[in-house]
């Protein structure tokens, strides 16, 4: 098998000529981490309670957007063989509140979290960062020419992480963004916004939490992304070979199309045997391998 494609999708176009195969290849991941499977304790080092830009009526948003962050990675249930497992810190252990996220844990407060936790490696939450951003939508409706204008408000949330190895240096400092779309407003005009209040967000802020923690176990592990795509001609014809294909039978796909009868006068049938000809064969050679 040629490294790097493990498999292909096929998606259905509007048209019934044609569907479309997503090559896709595997990227190995982003940390590799020794042993396997790495302990990983999390620790949460940002006092939201002591930080002057959270007003007191949004600090159950912050909870709620640590907690479900916490909880998730504790949870992993991404795959079965796990390279990594998480346990989570107390929360009575935070660091110093006027700590900056950029600054590191002092190399022994690692080693100690490490030991007591019997951990390979620490996970710090270093800070996170609640908010909305908006987005004004025009609209004109082409019968009398009237405008509509609509803001659409996306809650986001900023996960910085800090990753240690046990005599406390830094392995990999992350960002992780997620947003989702919130609520959208007819308005008037784009001078004045309201924003929306955190603390109506709580379950949302919930499922942000839960994606940035899942983007965050997702590195541990490879990752399969689109890496091109190629068109096959549909019809009768080319059923059966077609579905061939999509259960990765490329010998038999190929053989059924060099199979095809076709008339020197039938040029487009020609053209598009032989084009589906050089896919399948094209498929094979990248999940096979040459012959």
């Amino acid at each position: 098998m040629k490294s790097g494609i493990l498999f292909f999708t096929a998606l259905l176009l509007l048209s019934s000529c044609s569907t479309t195969v997503f090559l896709t290849r595997t990227e190995p991941p982003e940390l590799t981490l020794d042993p396997q499977p790495a302990r990983i304790v999390f620790s949460n080092q940002f006092d939201y309670n002591a930080n002057s830009g959270i007003k007191d009526k949004h600090e159950e948003a912050y909870r709620t957007a640590i907690q479900k962050f916490a909880e998730t990675l504790s949870r992993d249930t991404l795959l079965e063989n796990k390279v990594v497992g998480f346990v989570v810190d107390k929360p009575d252990s935070i660091a110093t509140s006027g700590k900056m996220f950029e600054m590191n844990l002092k190399q022994d407060a690692v080693a100690s979290l490490c030991r007591n936790h019997e951990a390979d490696f620490l996970l710090s939450l270093d800070s996170l960062r609640l908010h909305f951003e908006w987005e004004v939508i025009r609209e004109e409706d082409p019968m009398d020419g009237s405008v509509s204008k609509t803001k659409d408000f996306f809650l986001i949330s900023n996960y910085y992480v800090t990753l240690y190895d046990p005599a406390g240096e830094p392995v990999k400092r992350t960002l992780l963004e997620r947003s989702l779309l919130y609520t959208s407003r007819p308005t008037l005009g784009a001078l004045i916004t309201i924003l929306p209040n955190l603390a109506n967000a709580i379950t949302k802020i919930g499922i942000l939490a839960r994606d940035a923690a899942m983007e965050y176990l997702g590195m541990f592990y490879s990752s399969e992304v689109v890496a091109g795509q190629r068109k096959l001609y549909t019809g009768k014809i080319f059923t059966e070979s077609n579905n061939l294909i999509f259960q990765k039978e490329y010998d038999k796909a190929i053989g059924l199309l060099e199979q095809i009868p076709f008339s020197p006068s039938s040029s487009g049938k020609v053209k598009k045997i032989q084009h589906n000809l050089s896919v399948a064969r094209e498929l094979k050679t990248l999940y096979t391998g040459p012959d």
